[in-house]
């Protein structure tokens, strides 16, 4: 599962937790998680794609502060 930031990723990770799944590894840009089974484990890995929240790079958006004339 890919998460853009890391609120993303805790608030995805707490409702798994819920689950019955466990934290196995934390890392800066991916966390797994694990649920022991009889059948099996299951395994989820969250992979986040902007670890540091920093803004997306780009063009800045197309509003702004008003252009024109001065108020008088």
């Amino acid at each position: 599962m890919a998460a853009e930031t890391e609120i993303h990723a805790r608030a995805v990770a707490d409702n798994l937790v819920n689950q019955g799944y466990a934290i196995a590894r934390m890392e800066s840009s991916e966390w797994e998680l694990r649920k022991t089974r009889r059948r099996g484990d299951l395994v989820v890995t969250i992979t986040i794609t902007r670890p540091t929240a920093a803004p997306p790079t780009g063009p800045p958006p197309a509003w702004g502060p008003p252009t024109g004339p001065p108020a008088v």
